[in-house]
């Protein structure tokens, strides 16, 4: 079984790894969001396969705490990214409308 120690080393990796997506999420590297998710995702799931002990919720309450925040964070980005993206695709799509327009009454 692993020693407190570790398991407080592992939680903290894994809030890292929530920061680093909160970080490529704000420089809008996108793509990298998702693979940092799954590492944090399959981490987490190894991490409370096991036991958790009483005298770990010091550490353990306060890092998932951290996580959501993030991820709250996140979801807000993601959200104006999509409606920044959606806004781009509008003028886009009016651009050929009216490129179309023009080129059909030349």
């Amino acid at each position: 079984m692993s020693s407190i120690t570790e398991r407080r080393a592992t939680l903290t990796a894994l809030v890292s790894l929530s920061e680093q997506m909160l970080e490529c999420a704000r420089k809008g590297e996108w793509d990298a969001v998702p693979v940092l998710e799954t590492q944090r995702r399959e981490g987490l799931e190894a991490f409370f396969s096991n036991a958790t002990l009483p005298e770990e919720a010091a550490f353990i309450e306060p890092a998932l705490e951290g996580i959501l925040e993030i991820d709250r964070q996140l979801i807000e980005l993601a959200t104006e990214s999509r409606e920044v993206a959606a806004a781009k695709l509008k003028d886009l799509q009016q651009g050929r409308r009216a490129q179309s327009a023009y080129n059909s009454n030349r």
